[in-house]
């Protein structure tokens, strides 16, 4: 109707601007119906931990702690607070040297790489950012250590595989999200638009 509204023309400055806007704000707005019509099926299919959006940062806290406790309660108390930045003193990490020589591997796995990859949200291409790089790297670990560490590398996995699906739920939820801040704020700018050239025909 606007197409044979305006003769199939563009016109002047502003209702080409209009007329720029209407496609991007349609268009948008596909794109956005779609998303909200499909993304949340997929969430449901591949983050089968799903949890309350808000609540995601608190989850994450409490996957630290547990993971926390899995090591401590296997290698002894760590300097956690170091670990996080893997602080190295003459080629040790900070952490309590009581910990049995069999599973030095595993304080050093957690404190080194495990530990910063909870912590820190930003790092995501580092070898547990990945579902298949991260069973690689668990498998090595095992070989490493006595079977009855076995058990404990297994919580940590889990709970890595958790930190990788509330990351990618995070993601997900922004994409189905952001839409809004290109689509809103231009539907806006049309329908002002819109008023200032109905005014502008009326009055000339």
């Amino acid at each position: 109707m606007i197409v044979f509204h305006a003769g199939f023309h563009f016109g002047g400055t502003l209702t080409t601007v209009l007329m720029i806007l209407l496609i991007i704000v349609v268009a948008s707005g596909i794109c956005g119906a779609a998303l909200q019509h499909y993304m949340p099926r997929m969430m449901t299919r591949e983050i089968p931990m799903e949890t309350v959006f808000e609540q995601i940062d608190h989850v994450r806290a409490q996957l630290v702690g547990e993971a926390d406790a899995i090591v401590e309660k296997a290698c002894g108390p760590m300097a956690l607070e170091n670990a996080a930045f893997a602080n190295v003193v003459g080629g040790n990490l900070l952490s309590a040297s009581n910990t049995p020589a069999p599973l030095i591997p595993l304080r050093d796995f957690y404190a080194r790489q495990m530990r910063p990859f909870l912590v820190h949200e930003h790092l995501r291409d580092k070898p547990l950012g990945t579902r298949e790089k991260a069973v690689g790297v668990f498998e090595r670990l095992r070989t490493l250590l006595p079977e009855t560490a076995h058990e404990p590398t297994r919580g940590l996995e889990a709970i890595c595989e958790e930190e990788r699906q509330l990351r990618r739920q995070t993601r997900m939820h922004h994409i189905l999200h952001g839409w809004l801040m290109l689509h809103v704020p231009l539907s806006l700018a049309l329908l002002l638009l819109g008023c200032i050239h109905a005014f502008m025909a009326l009055h000339y």
